[in-house]
């Protein structure tokens, strides 16, 4: 029994030796590599959360300005709208003016055309009224010299009035 106790104690005094430089292998080489590895996935970590929040902060930013924009677009669409019926307003008045200056300007070319027609028919008229009342006066007061005078302004005057 004496030597299966000592051979456990060597045996434990054996492990205690390996596990002392098994540890002290670790903390010399092993250690100092795993701490570095844990800070750099530490930085990595952090710059990935950094990066993610300056996303989250562009992703807001773009976020308002395509409400910004959007805005705008409404806005300009209304514009539009409102001018387009303004023009469509002003297109209706002009078209309106233009056939009313055009009926205005058929009326008065009627009217000259009816005037015209007056005056050639006055002209016809009184031409023929002026020979025959020369012709009636001339038998009638051709031996008197009063009948002279009182024919010439009558003839001057009708002659007058068919120019």
């Amino acid at each position: 029994m004496n030597e299966n106790i000592v051979a456990i104690i060597f045996r434990l005094l054996n492990f205690v030796g390996l596990f002392a430089l098994f540890f002290y292998l670790f903390k010399k080489y092993a250690l100092q590599m795993i701490i570095v590895q844990i800070g750099q996935k530490e930085s990595i970590l952090k710059n990935l959360f950094n990066r993610q929040q300056a996303l989250e902060q562009e992703q807001y930013l773009l976020d308002e300005c395509v409400t910004k924009e959007a805005q705008v677009c409404a806005d300009l669409k209304e514009k539009i709208i409102r001018w387009r019926k303004l023009v469509d307003q002003s297109l209706t008045g002009r078209d309106q003016e233009r056939t009313d200056r055009i009926k205005l300007l058929s009326q008065v070319a009627h009217q000259k055309a009816e005037n015209h027609a007056m005056s050639q028919v006055k002209k016809s008229v009184l031409s023929t009224i002026t020979m025959q009342a020369q012709g009636a006066l001339a038998k009638r007061f051709t031996d008197t010299k009063e009948g002279q005078e009182f024919i010439k302004p009558i003839i001057d005057f009708l002659r007058k009035s068919t120019s």
